[in-house]
């Protein structure tokens, strides 16, 4: 039992949160050089990609350091520290790609407008159904005022926003994903084989 305590899980972490960062920098810039990264569709493929990644990580952590095994906790606090550096040096990579790529930039923003547009679309088809024409009339006004605020708010974010909104992101969902898959991949050593 003594072994499994001495488990190096910041090393580990470390070592994989700059893998996972390094396979995330470059589907961006696979996707960046296609032209299509502010697409939906490369959205979700990064997101599964990181997913992946992440499960992957804890999954060698318990192979190569855990000698088999590795606890709850071990395996949560791995996925935040690999989810961090990940974060970390992807939120680099975007800060500088922004920094360099003005146009990118503005697109990034256009397709975040393009993004609110669409909901509040489908928002105001169904309110338009629902409601009668006074009623429809002050919700229709207060979206006005919601889209016109979402705007604004896009319009103002910096290079160095955007970079550390995903830094945030990327740290959470890291997270999540541990809690959860720590529940399967956890493995803890059997007592009576000591």
């Amino acid at each position: 039992m003594e072994e499994q305590a001495n488990v190096p899980v910041f090393k580990g972490a470390l070592i994989y949160g700059l893998i996972v960062g390094a396979i995330s920098i470059v589907i961006a810039l696979i996707f960046y050089f296609i032209g299509q990264s502010l697409e939906t569709w490369a959205g979700i493929a990064s997101m599964v990609i990181f997913f992946l990644l992440i499960i992957g990580s804890l999954i060698m952590f318990r192979k190569e350091y855990g000698n088999g095994y590795a606890t709850y906790g071990q395996l949560v606090f791995l996925s935040f520290i690999v989810g961090l550096v990940a974060a970390i040096l992807s939120s680099l990579f975007t800060f500088g790609l922004y920094s360099m790529d003005e146009g990118y930039l503005q697109d990034t923003k256009y397709a975040a407008v393009e993004r609110v547009d669409k909901q509040l679309d489908k928002m105001s088809a169904r309110y338009q159904e629902r409601f009668s024409d006074e009623q429809y009339e002050m919700v229709e006004e207060r979206m006005k005022e919601q889209r016109k605020k979402g705007i604004d708010k896009i319009e103002e974010r910096s290079a160095l926003g955007l970079a550390m909104s995903g830094l945030f992101g990327a740290v959470i969902l890291s997270v999540i994903i541990g809690l959860i898959a720590a529940i399967f991949i956890r493995k803890n050593p059997d007592p009576t084989q000591q």
